[in-house]
């Protein structure tokens, strides 16, 4: 079975990397992925697109770095898609459930270095697997008390995230001209294979993401500037292109439920307009 490990950053990575390492030895049949599987030469949307097809559970790291990351948002929407939203779980390293708002808010959350919620997600893993894979509850039991300690000993090691402010910034024009251009390509290639088109879309998804994050970042160093004229611009900015940071945020989570031949023609996508203007 296979189980989808959503990261963003160091502290999430390494996160990942801790339940990665746990959760064969919790589970011998459980398969977890997680990107830095990726080769040399594969395409890497291609390869997470794939394997969110295929995946069973999913678990999405959050630290105080990723909540707004716009990989973060993309997967927990496709996962949300692919598989039962009871089978996605957030894992929250050292933050509170009540830190968390929507839209990663709607799933379960597992504090990470609290032991019953530990064992609370080894049961929802467990129940899904298959009937000759699942554990009893005494075995269940007893394979958590034998494997937790490695698992917490590798949390205390990881340091805590700190937010920090320094991330490239491409221009809104060039943003929406590269999403726009993407999507006129995708509806010329109507004659290719349906494995060729699905490959296309889950590109666009991850531009759409890069971009959202991008413009986020543009909207956040604006807010920060001081000179009162350049915030009364940034007021009539935001005001005409319509942005409101947490409704693109529910955007790219519903954005990876969209039905694929939605986004054969741009203009179909309702909840896309705000970033075409």
């Amino acid at each position: 079975m296979k189980v989808f490990l959503s990261w963003s950053g160091d502290a999430s990575l390494k996160v990942a990397e801790a339940l990665y390492d746990w959760l064969p030895d919790m589970f011998p049949t459980v398969e977890p992925f997680m990107s830095r599987e990726i080769a040399k030469g594969e395409s890497g949307r291609s390869v997470i697109a794939e394997n969110l097809e295929n995946t069973h559970v999913g678990i999405i790291c959050l630290t105080a770095t990723n909540l707004t990351a716009p990989w973060i948002l993309f997967e927990s929407g496709a996962l949300s898609k692919s598989i039962d939203q009871r089978q996605v779980m957030t894992y929250l390293f050292d933050l509170e459930p009540g830190q968390i708002s929507q839209p990663l808010s709607e799933f379960q959350a597992t504090i990470a270095k609290n032991e019953q919620d530990n064992y609370r997600l080894a049961r929802t893993i467990n129940r899904a697997l298959d009937s000759n894979d699942r554990r009893s509850d005494e075995r269940l039991k007893r394979a958590f008390n034998k494997w937790w300690d490695d698992l917490e000993g590798k949390l205390k090691q990881i340091p805590d995230a700190i937010p920090t402010g320094d991330q490239p910034k491409i221009s809104t024009e060039d943003a929406v001209g590269e999403i726009l251009s993407a999507i006129r390509s995708m509806s010329r290639h109507d004659s290719v294979s349906e494995r060729t088109d699905q490959r296309h879309i889950a590109e666009l998804r991850v531009q759409l993401e890069r971009y959202r994050c991008d413009l986020k970042d543009n909207i956040d160093a604006l807010e920060q500037e001081q000179n009162e004229h350049r915030r009364t611009i940034l007021s009539q900015h935001i005001e005409r292109l319509g942005l409101n940071i947490s409704n693109i945020n529910r955007q790219i989570m519903e954005l990876g439920k969209l039905p694929e031949d939605m986004l054969d023609n741009y203009d179909q996508i309702g909840k896309l307009s705000p970033l075409l203007l």
